[in-house]
């Protein structure tokens, strides 16, 4: 069973805080979202052959994110500025790939 399955048939599981969610604010909202350290390093390394660019990868209720993101537009989590590299959606779930923006 792939984890789009399981997300399917139990998103209260998943988004559990007491399971695998941790509360964060996105764009100025709290939500419950799971962090995937694995897979953000998984996508550089296959995506994007060797250049690091994505930050943060993570899984959020559509429920509670709102309209899925598009590439480019901008996403701040933990008070950083952001921009979405990649974001799909999962059967009500939505896999969001961001990259950090430096204003330098």
């Amino acid at each position: 069973m792939d984890f789009k399955t399981l997300m399917e048939a139990d998103q209260s599981v998943f988004f559990n805080c007491d399971e695998f969610a941790e509360p964060h604010v996105v764009n100025g909202k709290s939500m419950d979202i799971i962090i995937d350290h694995e897979k953000a390093k998984e996508l550089n390394d296959t995506e994007f052959e060797g250049d690091a660019v994505c930050d943060v990868l993570f899984f959020v209720k559509a429920s509670e994110y709102g309209n899925l993101p598009v590439y480019g537009s901008p996403c701040k989590f933990k008070g950083d500025t952001y921009k979405v590299i990649q974001a799909g959606d999962l059967g009500g779930t939505y896999e969001i790939a961001i990259q950090r923006v430096d204003f330098a």
